[in-house]
């Protein structure tokens, strides 16, 4: 969402990094679970969903000050 909706050049470097990073770490993850009985959440929980609602609400600078909060 980040990468979509931030003006800061520097939120847009970071949301890159942080995908990067936890897509690789959540690849590594599930290739140590996998023929393991756990399940992988589907979604987000109600906190963090909320928070994403609220995110997509924003543009722009208006999106980096709701980030920021």
């Amino acid at each position: 969402m980040a990468l979509d909706k931030a003006a800061d050049p520097n939120i847009h470097v970071f949301a890159q990094m942080m995908i990067d990073e936890h897509g690789a770490a959540g690849d590594k993850l599930k290739s140590v679970v996998s023929g393991q009985r756990i399940e992988w959440p589907a979604q987000l929980d109600e906190k963090r969903r909320r928070t994403a609602d609220e995110l997509k609400k924003n543009q722009g600078r208006n999106f980096d000050i709701a980030l920021s909060r």
